[in-house]
């Protein structure tokens, strides 16, 4: 809370251009502001919003502030947006630790997460930036995610792996950094045949959560179609394409014996998105 001694404001330059792009969508609509080419931003050529910047912090507050609003001014719903995120990832914290080591863990891992300096400096009053939306998606995606590996009860697992998908995409969607679950949740992928002995269920319920991941990001390809401006979808496509035939590979590896669709394929043909926008 330290900043609000300085008076109740925005922090820092990036906080207020996300204030101005929510405020286009609460006031113009989400289809406008796929289609808004900014001409105050970036003289002399403007800048085209949703293809440079992390949608789904705009989406997301200016969904909340629409159903949660209460009169209050978007302004000062967006100055406390950052803190009220970040004591909801406390309790994600230790919902996804508790899954691996139990209610103390999870305890004490919510409560270091609290006090941990680089997320309060990351997370304060006015600091509207990407950092703490994406790090409340991705940690309830992993938490999703563990949970629904260690249940034994199917459909309860279908569903969890389903939301855990689509709650990692958006988190990667509000936060670039977000990218950095991916890599663990591959290195977990290529483990987890190792770690659990009934396969029956990892060959269902890992397919399941990359679908939805997957899915979500085709959506976001599906973008470039409907608004051919915005060539961040594109490329984000195109990435999360090759990481999908990436996963496919390596999963062959370990399941070499049940695989004959990607054998063939060489994890050199995969450096490259298999797209290319220009």
């Amino acid at each position: 809370m330290q900043p609000a001694d300085y008076g109740f404001e925005l922090n820092e330059f990036d906080p207020f251009f996300n204030f101005r792009a929510t405020k286009f969508i609460v006031d113009n609509g989400y289809v406008e502001y796929f289609a808004w080419h900014d001409n105050k931003s970036w003289y002399p050529d403007g800048r085209n919003v949703s293809a440079t910047s992390q949608v789904m912090l705009h989406i997301t507050t200016a969904a909340l502030y629409q159903s949660f609003g209460m009169g209050q001014g978007l302004y000062d719903f967006t100055i406390l947006f950052p803190v009220i995120i970040g004591s909801l990832t406390t309790i994600v914290i230790f919902a996804m630790v508790r899954v691996l080591g139990g209610t103390t863990a999870g305890l004490l891992a919510s409560l270091f997460f609290a006090v941990s300096m680089p997320v309060i400096i990351r997370g304060t009053v006015g600091w509207f930036k990407s950092e703490p939306l994406g790090l409340f998606y991705g940690f309830l995606g992993v938490y999703l995610f563990l949970s629904g590996i260690k249940s034994d009860n199917g459909k309860i697992s279908f569903f969890k792996l389903i939301a855990g998908g689509i709650f990692v995409s958006l988190g990667i969607s509000s936060w670039g950094g977000s990218q950095f679950f991916v890599i663990l949740l591959v290195l977990f992928f290529l483990g987890i045949p190792f770690l659990r002995k009934d396969k029956k269920f990892i060959t269902w319920a890992l397919p399941v959560f990359v679908s939805a991941w997957t899915w979500v990001n085709w959506l976001h390809g599906i973008c470039f179609i409907i608004f051919p401006n915005s060539k961040n979808y594109q490329k984000q496509y195109s990435l999360w394409i090759s990481t999908f035939r990436r996963i496919r590979i390596s999963w062959c590896f370990v399941y070499s014996h049940k695989c004959s669709f990607t054998t063939k394929l060489s994890l050199s043909e995969c450096s490259e998105p298999i797209f290319e926008f220009r």
